[in-house]
């Protein structure tokens, strides 16, 4: 068993979790009522950093009194990149190096160190040595970068594993509206998803329709069921999300919820334009099947490096270009041209915010594509 545990990084719900994780499989659920656990608090607004590591030093060096083995907590310290930092204060610098040494000495037998908080800087003394010790274990959590080319898979993987450890599938209809509305923070993705499991009980698949039931109404939200009621052309439900916009701006002051909408639909209508400029460089029909982006030779993708609907997820690809079809060349330069000229509306206050919504919606999703 390991004697040093590490966890760090910038997600700070994963730190968290991970940490629960450790201490529970080491003390107990009731790890508070383990003997052989010393906490000492790495998170307190009433003491100072050297303070804590003085503590913790003085814990370190204290052998078992009523066990055989000891367990050390250094519980969510918070001033790693204030404490490592070069212009941090003697008296701190001075602790730092003291548990450095202690660690790089190796962890007495008799004795476990699990230490947690977030930003310690992986090139940093204090994280080398811990690595090198013998018998560490190391974990370290990044949130996902959103503008990352790996972002969409990151989360596609995380939210694949939560579902699977809760014994529960999701289609990928319902992965891709999370992975649009909830962003890359791992804590409200966990929320989210324990939500949905309450709410769908003992069936064992989440839906789409699941997600817009209980999902919580985030401007994130309702930008993606917006700009998706007009690329799929549904005037009702786009209109009555503007009524639920208007709601919200009158329970509230100041912001710009409609601009959010719109900048998450004139992304959506880039996207299909960039998806109709794909399809043609790879000769499809106007209508393909869900299949083909599963199959693709690697040969074709090595050909078109560049070529979206061969970087994003398969059943995303599908639905960009089912989108697509939905609206002519014309039809497309239209929307895009409605979208820019309201926002420009919206920015001036040249008109009244459901006005200007209703009629870009209208004008949008009233004429079906035209061949």
């Amino acid at each position: 068993m390991s004697r040093l545990y590490l966890i760090s990084g910038n997600d700070n719900f994963a730190i968290k979790a991970k940490t629960r994780e450790v201490i529970n499989e080491l003390c107990g659920e009731d790890f508070r009522d383990n003997p052989d656990l010393e906490i000492i608090v790495g998170d307190s607004d009433d003491l100072k950093p050297e303070e804590m590591l003085a503590s913790a030093l003085a814990s370190l060096n204290t052998p078992p009194f009523l066990s055989p083995d000891k367990k050390v907590w250094f519980k969510h310290f918070q001033h790693f990149d204030k404490a490592l930092a070069s212009n941090a204060k003697d008296i701190i610098k001075k602790r730092i190096t003291e548990l450095v040494k202690f660690i790089k000495q190796g962890i007495p037998e008799d004795m476990t160190l699990i230490i947690d908080g977030p930003d310690l800087d992986q090139r940093k003394a204090f994280f080398k040595a811990c690595k090198a010790t013998k018998g560490s274990e190391i974990h370290y959590f990044r949130k996902a970068d959103i503008s990352s080319k790996d972002y969409a898979r990151t989360q596609y993987d995380k939210i694949l594993d939560i579902c699977g450890k809760a014994g529960k599938k999701i289609d990928q209809s319902a992965v891709q509206y999370l992975l649009e509305t909830v962003g890359s923070d791992t804590g409200r993705l966990q929320s989210e998803l324990e939500k949905l499991f309450c709410f769908v009980g003992n069936a064992s698949r989440v839906t789409l329709k699941d997600c817009k039931c209980i999902c919580s109404r985030t401007p994130e939200a309702m930008s993606w069921d917006f700009a998706n009621a007009l690329v799929e052309r549904n005037m009702t439900a786009a209109l009555d999300l503007v009524n639920t916009l208007m709601e919200q701006l009158k329970s509230q002051r100041g912001g710009n919820l409609e601009l959010s909408l719109l900048s998450h639909a004139v992304r959506s209508f880039q996207e299909m334009v960039k998806a109709k400029q794909a399809a043609s460089q790879l000769e499809l029909p106007t209508r393909v099947g869900k299949s083909y982006f599963y199959s693709v030779d690697q040969s074709i993708k090595d050909r078109y490096p560049d070529n979206i609907l061969l970087k994003v997820h398969p059943f995303r690809a599908y639905m960009i270009c089912q989108n697509a079809s939905n609206f002519s060349d014309r039809q497309l330069t239209a929307a895009l041209r409605g979208i820019l000229d309201a926002n420009r509306k919206l920015v001036s206050g040249g008109g009244d915010p459901r006005i200007v919504l209703e009629q870009l919606i209208i004008g949008i999703t009233r004429n079906k594509r035209r061949t």
